[in-house]
This record gives structure tokens, C-alpha cells and sequence, in this order.
């Protein structure tokens, strides 16, 4: 070999050593940028809230982020897709049903179909199920092979509970008497809300929300200008609630009593906006009201003119409740009158109060159907007032034992001086006649002596 010989070998090993050391460090430069890139690319995999998984050109999982570990509860794992399902715990939408290998949505996606939010559940074994829709294709490169499929998973569990429980909250007010209503605080009372059960009223949400009907034509004009100046009340005040209670029209005319509690809404300003509330149609309940109003009525003029007064006795606190009459008997007021049960027994005559107890206890007991006595209590200014009381046990408990008792009594004190003064009168007549009965007796007696002297 000569020297040109050993010169040409000599470069081309130079050219193939700095060729191949070229090479070498283009290699690492693109390793290097693919590292780069493979890192970039997994932080945003891993800052993404949906899950992200891949599957490769073989169908084996190549790529979870850090979102789909966290729903399923386990680390990537390089398998293939006939144990996806299993491995993974993959379940259709009602979350019982396991999911077949041909349902799995990157399955799907890497036959080439199109996913577009199909739900399904991640139910691992120790933790909660979470439902999640599901979206994915296939991945097709340049040349048209399929380079693997990807699915993105959407965690939807708390908008399907939020929806469960917003179903259920409205089952539950569809089957109450509660009305649940929005309005604007504007001149007609804007409804934008009304729930469906306002067909308890004879109308449909739509009679107004469309405007139909402005809710104001629907309170009597007698109710409306006290309705509207309470509404009007906490537009130049902080107040956050609203009780308003008046009268409504029915669908056939019917007047019909409600109650709105109101939520009062502002804006930035503080400018009343809107009423959030709930309506309730409380016409029953003021009807039993009127009935007893009614009825206390009656009894009040009953006891008036029966000039009876009334006492209600609650027996294991002691406490005593005293009408007007009752206090005016003894020269009081019903301010001046202890609530308690010794308002009454410790105005008793003390040669009485012995009597009265016995007679008492015998009723607390059971022994006697009423409660009957006769004694004196002491009036406010000093004197002795006669009292006719009269009264009953009204519950016990499942003992026996007396809790509630009430009665009345009746001011006798003048009935007490009349028989007084009969019995006084009586016994005077009584004396007298016999007197009477001496002097016939002794006048006899004169007359027959007279005949004997005659004699």
C-alpha cells in the first residue's frame, strides 16, 4: 500500500469518524427535544382535570395522565384491551352492570368510532363510584395508519347528584302545599318562577310566567294597598325577610287566605331586585281560627253573663292562668294577679282552707266526677268575698295523675247574706212563736184556776 493509498484511507476514516460523531450528537439533540417534548407534553396531561387516556397502534394502554389514575385508583399499566374493563372496573351508566371489552369507550375509539359524552362508571373496589362521559377517536397518522386511539373522561358525578337531588327537591315541593315562586320587585310583580304545584290554586306556571296573568289582579282590592305598602317597607331598611299574609282569588273566584315568606334581593346598590319565597295557602288554618275566635266569643259572653270567672290550673308546675272576671271578683287586676296556683289558695279563708283541700284532693284523686265547693276568699280591700267554685280535671297522664284542671267561679256572697238573714228572721219567727205558744198556755191556764176559785 503506498502512501496516496494510506492517505485516502486515512481521511475517509477522519470524514467517517466526525460524520458519525456528528450523527451522534444529532441523535442526542432530537433524544434530548423528544424528552423535552415527552416532559412538556405529560406537565399538560397531568394539569388537565379530564382524564386522558391512549392506546397504541397494538391496542395496548400506552398512556394514562395523572387525572385517570386519580378516577381509577391505580397506575398505567402497559395491557391490552381484552382486561380494561376488569382490570379498571368499568361499569354501564346504572353502575352495577359490568362493561364488556366492546363497550369500553377506548375500545370503541380504536375501532373508529366517534365518541361524544357516553357515560359510564369507574366503581373501584374501597372507593366511590364515579359516573364520567366519555369522548374519544382513533388516531390516524399522515399515511393513513392508524397510529392508536385516545378517549378523554369527564368526571360528571357531582353534576349527576346535584341533578338527583334538584329532581328530588322538586318532587318533594310538587307534592307539598309549598309554592316555591320567583318575582321582580317591579309594579306588576314580574313572576319569572312559579313551581308547577300552583295547580293547587287553579293555575298553570304558565299563566304566569308568560303574563297571563300579573299576580296582583289576583288580590282582593280591599288586601292590595296593605300588601304592596308591606312589600314597599324594606326598600329603606337592611331587612333581608318578609312575612306577608293576605288574600287570593281562585280560579273560580273563591277567596283563599296565603302566607308568602320572602327572601328580599339586591343588587350591588342595594336596590330591592327580586322576592325569592314560598307560598302556602293557609286558608284552612284560618278558617279553624276564625271558628275558634268565634267560639272564644261565645264563651266569653257566656261567662259575662253567667258572671262567672274562669281559672285554668296546669297541676305538676302549679301555674294558674285567671280571666278578667275572675280578678275583678276579688277587686284586682290581672296584672296585680300572680300566675300561679297560690294566686287562689292563698286568699282562702283560713277556717275554710281544710275543707276546700280535702274537697280538692278527692277530685285530683279521682273519688268525685267534679270539683264543688263553697268558701271565702279575701277581696283586695280587706272584706270577705263568698265564692261558688266549681271545676273538673281535664287530662291525666297514664298514671292517673292530674295534669290539667280548670273551672270557674261564681261570686255568692250576697246569696250568703240573704240566707243569712233568712236563718236570722227564722229563728226570730221560731221565737216568737214561741212565745206565742207561753202566753195561750198560761192564758189557759189562768182560766181554768179562775174556774176552780170561782168554784
Amino acid at each position: 500500500m503506498d502512501v496516496v493509498q494510506l492517505v485516502f484511507f486515512a481521511v475517509c476514516a477522519l470524514t467517517c469518524f466526525f460524520v458519525t460523531r456528528r450523527a451522534i450528537r444529532q441523535r442526542r439533540h432530537l433524544e434530548a427535544k423528544l424528552e423535552e417534548e415527552r416532559v412538556f407534553m405529560a406537565a399538560v396531561l397531568d394539569n388537565i382535570n379530564d382524564g386522558i387516556t391512549v392506546c397504541d397502534a397494538a391496542g395496548v394502554l400506552a398512556l394514562f395522565n395523572r387525572a385517570a389514575c386519580d378516577m381509577h385508583g391505580l397506575p398505567q399499566q402497559a395491557i391490552g384491551s381484552d382486561n380494561w374493563a376488569e382490570q379498571y372496573d368499568l361499569y354501564l351508566p346504572d353502575g352495577k352492570t359490568p362493561m364488556q371489552e366492546s363497550d369500553v369507550p377506548l375500545v370503541r375509539a380504536y375501532r373508529g368510532e366517534v365518541l361524544r359524552d357516553c357515560e359510564m362508571v369507574i366503581a373501584p373496589a374501597g372507593r366511590a363510584p364515579l359516573t364520567v362521559q366519555a369522548s374519544g377517536r382513533s388516531m390516524i397518522g399522515p399515511d393513513g395508519r392508524k397510529l392508536g386511539a385516545i378517549v378523554s373522561m369527564h368526571d360528571v358525578t357531582e353534576e349527576r347528584r346535584a341533578i338527583d337531588e334538584g329532581r328530588q327537591v322538586r318532587k318533594i315541593i310538587e307534592s307539598s302545599p309549598n309554592i316555591v315562586f320567583k318575582w321582580r320587585a317591579d309594579a306588576e310583580w314580574t313572576v319569572e318562577y312559579v313551581s308547577e304545584n300552583v295547580r293547587q290554586l287553579g293555575f298553570d306556571t304558565e299563566d304566569f310566567t308568560d303574563g297571563s296573568i300579573a299576580f296582583p289582579s289576583l288580590i282582593p282590592s280591599a288586601d292590595l294597598p296593605r300588601v304592596a305598602a308591606e312589600l314597599e317597607r324594606p326598600t329603606d331598611s337592611d331587612q333581608t325577610h318578609l312575612t306577608v299574609s293576605y288574600r287570593i282569588v281562585d280560579d273560580v273566584g273563591r277567596h283563599r287566605w296565603v302566607e308568602t315568606w320572602l327572601v328580599i334581593i339586591r343588587d350591588d346598590a342595594g336596590t330591592v331586585t327580586h322576592y325569592h319565597g314560598i307560598l302556602v295557602d293557609v286558608t284552612d288554618r284560618e278558617v279553624i281560627s276564625e271558628m275558634l275566635r268565634d267560639s272564644e266569643e261565645r264563651k266569653e259572653l257566656a261567662l259575662h253573663g253567667a258572671d262567672l270567672g274562669m281559672w285554668d290550673w296546669d297541676v305538676p308546675s302549679g301555674r294558674g292562668i285567671y280571666d278578667e272576671r275572675w280578678c275583678a271578683m276579688l277587686g284586682l287586676t290581672i296584672d296585680e294577679v300572680n300566675n300561679h296556683i297560690t294566686s287562689w289558695s292563698d286568699l282562702i279563708h283560713p277556717d275554710d282552707a281544710d275543707g276546700v283541700e280535702e274537697i280538692l284532693k278527692a277530685h285530683l284523686d279521682g273519688q268525685t266526677a267534679i270539683y264543688e265547693s263553697e268558701h271565702r276568699l279575701l277581696h283586695g280591700n280587706g272584706h270577705w268575698v263568698w265564692v261558688l267554685s266549681r271545676g273538673c280535671v281535664t287530662s291525666r297522664d297514664e298514671d292517673g295523675l292530674a295534669l290539667r284542671m280548670t273551672g270557674t267561679h261564681l261570686d255568692i256572697t250576697a246569696r250568703k247574706i240573704a240566707d243569712a238573714e233568712a236563718h236570722a228572721l227564722e229563728a226570730q219567727m221560731q221565737q216568737a212563736q214561741k212565745l206565742e205558744s207561753l202566753g195561750m198556755l198560761a192564758g189557759g191556764i189562768a182560766h181554768d184556776f179562775n174556774n176552780i176559785l170561782m168554784a
